[in-house]
């Protein structure tokens, strides 16, 4: 902690007390750390006169290589410490731009990482649950998997809302990997999981002379 301190705090002018503490604690627990990161870029970007809701959807959805980019632009420059920065007043436009910014990142990373809302799309289990019914699911429990596809329209699954088209481009693919989770699953424990399939390129045309015809037996 204290090698982390000098550089990012120094640089955003946080002082020494609780509330530093606090954003300290904040970095080190799971889920909540990213926001608690975003936070501390986004006050980054105050100092490095790049606050806008551009440079900030830029952080969001460019993995934070934006800033490699700011690090390398002579033409940005640091301002000076987060305290000595002169207040700007905001228009109305701009303080919705930044809580619904903030609202949707908050809530791309709850839905990855915590829990989300599904809807029963079956009828395998109606003694108990009915087709069309809502739930959340955890998934701290079991872990979560990383995207493969990270280019993606935040808070959509594989469409865009009302129409067929895809929410995602495959420009970018990463292996997906599952994050260790707090627990493992258990028999009898209700679960949530992909429909089990084979590419189609693995699929061989079955020998028809080998089938049995049951009903004659």
């Amino acid at each position: 902690m204290e090698s982390v301190r000098p550089i990012l705090f120094s640089i955003l002018s946080y002082q020494d007390g609780w509330q530093t503490q606090l954003v300290i604690i904040y970095t080190i627990i799971p889920a909540i750390n990213i926001i608690a990161f975003y936070v501390l870029i986004f006050d980054l970007l105050k100092c490095l006169g790049q606050n806008s809701v551009w440079h900030q959807l830029f952080v969001i959805f460019s993995g934070f290589s934006y800033l490699l980019y700011l690090g390398f632009n002579n033409d940005v420059k640091y301002l000076g410490k987060l305290s000595e920065l002169p207040i700007i007043h905001k228009t109305i436009g701009q303080e919705w731009a930044d809580a619904i910014i903030f609202a949707v990142v908050a809530a791309t990373l709850i839905r990855w990482l915590i829990m989300e809302a599904y809807t029963i799309p079956t009828p395998s289990m109606e003694n108990s649950l009915l087709v069309g019914d809502f739930l959340f699911v955890s998934k701290f429990h079991y872990g979560t998997r990383t995207p493969r596809t990270p280019l993606q329209i935040p808070l959509t699954h594989q469409k865009i809302w009302f129409t067929d088209i895809p929410s995602y481009l495959d420009w970018i693919q990463v292996p997906s990997v599952r994050l260790p989770g707090f627990t493992s699953v258990k028999r009898e424990d209700v679960v949530v999981f992909n429909v089990p399939g084979m590419p189609e390129n693995n699929l061989e045309e079955p020998d028809r002379s080998k089938w049995i015809n049951i009903l004659s037996i």
